[in-house]
């Protein structure tokens, strides 16, 4: 009987080699931008600080090799070193406890709420995350002041629970205070968008079997909410995009068929339903645990209000100086602020600034959220966290290690520095706010469109840009305000010539005791609410911040 023999041809062999590697083709191309500008202008220069630390110092101030470890034995063999240290380790768990104590109070009423209750409190635990923090600052200085027209003061001398004025600022309990302020929303909108995701009817039943609330809150909703925590985390990590996306598309996929004539304008969930995934429903709170949650949320957006209330409030006394309780009314700062040709100049150096980075923002973001939500590749939830780590890194050693760097390189260019530096830090939201949109896409209005003959570019442009115009609106408005608001960065960055507003606020602090401060504040906030309005009414705030 014949061998019979066979042969495999090697044109086999070549054409899946093409095929994956025309596959990788797009990825790349998406990915490139961002990824070598997060590997110039972020990796690199962590990377030179990091080295920069262990090299010696010669006595010309030059440093070199050989490496030590001499400047990390002088650290922590100094005693105001480790004084300080210890004390940020002490605040930082502080302010943490307490954040976790008074996010769950808060965090369960706005997953339990519906409608304009729900809109009102998170765009209030949002607002310190888009007002300048030398904005607050000010307004808890003010609040905080150790003499009697400090606002705390003021109201325990009129109280009668105190007869001379308490010092509270510059004091540990100040930083506690400030530090709480800007990082609880941090908690609360993680903790809000997990315990959103629980079926209240699960609790019903734990309470119908017996359970008392406390032990209901313990048993049941605690752990589902870190189960919910923890399939968050992993879904960008592990999960099936196109199987999110078709779960997805369970939910919404009527409702995207409804608005495909128009684009994609507002898809949140109906009431009763949660924002992600539709088997979580909203139930309301009732009983007991009503009159403890709601005077406690009451109490918090009243905290988070204050400092900006108070400068507000500060900007229109006709004072000569700031004081509280402020007497009169007047304009008269406003106006003594708009003819200020300083104020001008950096109004108008920190918009262009804010423009430029935004643009840089929008450039890089949306081509890596298309990778990274509509491929499915190798190491796909390492370039998620690649993308998203400026956010995670502490701003003003970002500043420390960019200021090197341009230092090494003699950049003397100081808007273009800045420019730099503000498209790394607010790249980030755009990257969420369109990834969040993508999500919520409906992938066959897309495939229809192809089946009818459209190119890929004119689906883009026809089908899926309109789907999510309102994610890339919401983003653009996000990294424009963290760009004009931001401080961190241009304290080390900016110079005499390129004063960006939040660093003349600062400036003025200083030197300045009128109100006019309280008025470019003011300023600040009208424009930082302005943009919180917009993005609800377009993208809404829920979907925006990826909740």
């Amino acid at each position: 009987m014949a061998e019979t023999s066979f042969t495999y041809p090697s044109v086999t062999v070549a054409s899946a080699r093409t095929t994956r590697a025309r596959r990788w083709v797009p990825i790349v191309v998406l990915l490139f931008p961002a990824l070598s500008f997060l590997a110039v202008f972020f990796a690199l220069p962590a990377l030179g600080l990091v080295v920069f630390s262990f090299l010696t110092q010669s006595p010309q101030g030059t440093a070199g090799l050989p490496l030590t470890l001499s400047h990390y034995v002088h650290f922590f063999g100094t005693p105001l070193y480790a004084h300080v240290l210890w004390t940020t380790l002490r605040i930082s768990l502080v302010t943490t406890a307490l954040a976790m104590v008074l996010a769950y109070p808060i965090a369960l009423v706005m997953a339990r709420s519906s409608g304009a209750a729900r809109q009102v409190i998170t765009m209030i635990v949002i607002a310190p995350l888009i007002v300048s923090v030398v904005v607050r600052t000010y307004g808890w200085e003010v609040i905080l002041g150790n003499g009697p027209t400090g606002v705390l003061n003021w109201l325990l001398l009129a109280s009668g629970l105190i007869r001379k004025p308490v010092a509270l600022l510059y004091s540990e309990t100040a930083v506690v205070i400030g530090s709480l302020h800007v990082f609880f929303p941090m908690m609360v909108l993680p903790l809000a968008s997990a315990l959103g995701k629980i079926d209240p009817r699960v609790e019903d039943a734990a309470r119908t079997l017996g359970a008392t609330g406390w032990r209901t809150f313990l048993r049941v909703t605690v752990p589902l909410r870190r189960h919910r925590g923890d399939d968050a985390r992993n879904a960008g990590r592990s999960a099936d995009p196109r199987g999110l996306r078709l779960a997805l598309r369970r939910d919404r996929g009527d409702r995207a068929r409804r608005d495909r004539a128009g684009g994609q304008h507002r898809r949140d969930p109906p009431a009763g339903s949660s924002s992600e995934g539709g088997t979580a429903m909203s139930g309301r709170l009732s009983g007991p645990a009503a009159w403890l949650l709601y005077p406690i949320t009451l109490a918090m957006m009243l905290f988070i209000l204050a400092p900006l209330l108070v400068t507000m409030a500060i900007s229109v006394s006709d004072s000569a100086y700031v004081e509280f309780p402020p007497h009169g009314f007047t304009l008269s700062w406003y106006g003594k602020v708009l003819s200020d040709s300083d104020f001008i100049d950096s109004l108008i150096f920190s918009a262009g600034l804010a423009v430029g980075a935004t643009s840089g923002a929008l450039l890089l973001g949306m081509p890596a959220a298309f990778a990274v939500v509509r491929h499915e590749f190798p190491g796909r939830g390492a370039v998620s966290a690649a993308l998203l780590s400026p956010l995670v890194f502490p701003v003003l050693i970002t500043g420390v290690a960019l200021l090197q760097m341009f230092a090494t390189m003699r950049s003397n260019n100081t808007v273009l520095n800045l420019l730099i530096a503000h498209v790394l830090v607010t790249t980030p939201y755009v990257v969420r706010t369109v990834a969040a949109s993508l999500m919520l896409v409906d992938p066959t209005l897309e495939e229809a469109a192809r089946t009818l003959g459209a190119s890929n570019s004119r689906v883009f442009r026809r089908i899926t840009l309109p789907q999510i115009a309102p994610g890339l609106t919401a983003g653009a408005l996000f990294a424009f305000m963290i760009s004009f608001d931001n401080f961190p960065i241009s304290l080390w960055l900016a110079d005499a010539q390129h004063n960006p507003v939040p660093l003349l606020i600062f400036q003025m602090i200083a030197s300045v005791f009128e109100p006019s401060v309280a008025a470019i504040s003011t300023l600040m906030i009208v424009l930082s609410m302005a943009i919180v309005l917009i993005v609800e009414r377009v993208a809404g705030l829920r979907r925006a911040m990826a909740m």
